[in-house]
């Protein structure tokens, strides 16, 4: 359980002489390698999604824990991406790892078995059990005394709630308040329990996938965690709260709520320019029905250069490479659109690299001018999600 270090490269494939090729392709993966750190990718190198970095065991940790609490802590953990023991800290300091008798029996909350889960908190986070594990059916409330449910659904509670961004205010929402001293007593016991460092997925660079490398190579960061199937088809309009959200997105599709987590988990530092989902009013685009998001890389109205056009091919590459597990219908970025499922342009458009490549899969498309930068897309990456 080792982070593989990034694997990086940008590749041109423009169709003209040799000579020009390869002076072009020499100056863009100079300039991406500057920016992201690292050599070009190799025939056959891939860089993982959602790899972390897991501490080990200690002693007392060992010691302490019964071996089976021990293994569920640490696979739950490794799934949902969280430190296995800031996990296995709340289990103590709920049930002592399921041995307190007392958590066998609902208390004044309603709260019961080893995490301690009240009804409300089962119907949001006891669900999502079988998200990881394959699992079908939803636990009944009695099932909450079954270690193996309610650790992987603790989880899923502590990550959805921050754990990896905001680790104090994840606990406090796990809890319900910062009293009787329960979030320090959880970190010191999970600094006792850890032997080394945890790093969650997505931290470091990210990374820029390339023409000339294998078709998936250059994935960056945490991959989505969420089946596609599932919430297609759900039109309804829903609040997408975010912790530490770089904007405000309004009422969005489960689906498009549950893509934009992912995007922002990765490019949450990038997205210092803001952007937005829904819109109030009906422009006959994808904004009006909460199924499209708009990832600003400069400020509005000002033409994307330099870095910025950097963090749009990252992020634009990057929904390329996951348009599927993502729900993509379309993207729009340097006044050129891109559909994952056509291989040739409408009548009367050209084909249009922008500055994204196409891969084996999609074709970009010309779009004609629309009159200024914000319309044309060269501030943003305009993402569209199925229905």
């Amino acid at each position: 359980m080792g982070a593989k270090g990034p694997l990086t490269g940008l590749g041109v494939g423009l169709g003209v002489c040799a000579l020009a090729l390869g002076m072009m392709t020499y100056q863009l993966v100079t300039q991406t390698t500057t920016l992201l750190g690292g050599p070009g990718c190799a025939e056959g190198e891939m860089t993982p999604s959602g790899i972390t970095e897991q501490a080990g065991v200690t002693d007392l940790a060992e010691d302490e824990i019964p071996a089976d609490m021990l293994e569920l802590y640490r696979d739950a953990a490794e799934e949902w991406g969280m430190d296995w023991a800031l996990l296995a800290a709340v289990g103590w300091q709920e049930s002592r790892h399921g041995t307190d008798p007392l958590s066998e029996v609902e208390n004044d909350k309603e709260a019961l078995g080893p995490m301690q889960f009240t009804p409300p908190a089962w119907v949001d986070h006891g669900l999502r059990w079988g998200d990881k594990t394959g699992e079908e059916g939803k636990p009944s409330l009695d099932e909450r005394l079954d270690a193996d449910t309610s650790v992987w659904s603790a989880a899923h509670k502590l990550t959805d709630q921050g754990a990896n961004t905001d680790l104090e205010m994840a606990l406090v929402k796990y809890y319900g308040a910062n009293t009787d001293g329960y979030v320090d007593t959880v970190l010191e016991k999970a600094d006792e329990y850890r032997d080394g460092d945890f790093t969650p997925a997505g931290g470091g660079d990210i990374v820029v996938a390339s023409v000339d490398c294998p078709d998936g190579t250059g994935t960056p960061g945490q991959a989505p965690d969420y089946d596609v199937g599932d919430l297609s088809g759900q039109t309804h309009l829903e609040p997408c709260p975010i912790d530490n959200e770089p904007f405000a997105t309004g009422p969005i599709t489960p689906l498009t709520c549950a893509a934009h987590r992912t995007i922002v988990a990765n490019f949450r530092d990038y997205l210092t320019n803001s952007g937005n989902c829904k819109r109030d009013f009906d422009d006959g685009g994808e904004h009006f029905h909460g199924r499209a998001c708009d990832y600003m890389t400069s400020p509005i109205g000002v033409y994307s250069s330099g870095n910025d056009e950097q963090k749009g091919i990252r992020i634009t590459e990057f929904v390329m490479n996951n348009h599927a597990q993502l729900g993509v219908k379309y993207i729009i970025w340097y006044q050129s659109i891109w559909h994952p499922d056509r291989n040739s342009c409408n009548s009367g458009s050209t084909a249009y690299y922008a500055n994204v490549p196409n891969m084996s899969y999609g074709i970009w498309c010309g779009m004609s001018d629309r009159g200024s930068v914000t319309q044309n897309h060269y501030d943003h990456v305009h993402v569209s999600f199925i229905e």
